[in-house]
């Protein structure tokens, strides 16, 4: 009897962390995704994984929803953005995604310049599918 039950449990715990992992590895590609639509203007790819609840905070304080981040898609000047330490941690239906991010971009001079930020994403998993709901960036200091 104590075998089926370790078993039963080993099993449980084995398709869990695999359903984790594979969540992992979604979050990761959809960050992608967003990354990259970021750089070409894409609209349509941002706005398809955010949530239409989504909030964040800007750097100045600001609260902003989906809307504004769309907006921010469109004129934004990146160039080029470099991802490190990058994290997913999922508990069942919720992820949060977390990384520090190195933007190259252009200023209104059109002087090139480096921002540093530290990420926190969060996603939900909403009708099977994950979804941006929250984020907050901090500027690091160099």
């Amino acid at each position: 009897m104590r075998a089926v039950i370790f078993a039963t449990l080993f099993f449980a715990g084995l398709v869990s962390l695999l359903a984790d992992t594979e969540d992992e590895k979604e979050i990761l590609r959809l960050q992608k995704v967003i990354r990259d639509a970021w750089l070409k203007h894409d609209i349509a790819a941002v706005g398809a994984i955010v949530a239409d609840d989504f909030e964040s905070w800007s750097l100045k304080g600001k609260r902003h929803g989906k809307a504004d981040l769309l907006r921010s898609v469109e004129k934004n000047r990146e160039e080029a953005t470099r991802v490190e330490d990058e994290k997913v941690r999922v508990f069942g239906d919720t992820a949060i995604y977390t990384a520090q991010i190195t933007d190259t971009a252009r200023d209104e001079n059109g002087e090139s310049f480096e921002a540093a930020t530290a990420v926190t994403t969060v996603f939900l998993r909403r009708d099977g599918k994950w979804q941006m709901v929250q984020n907050h960036d901090s500027l690091l200091q160099k």
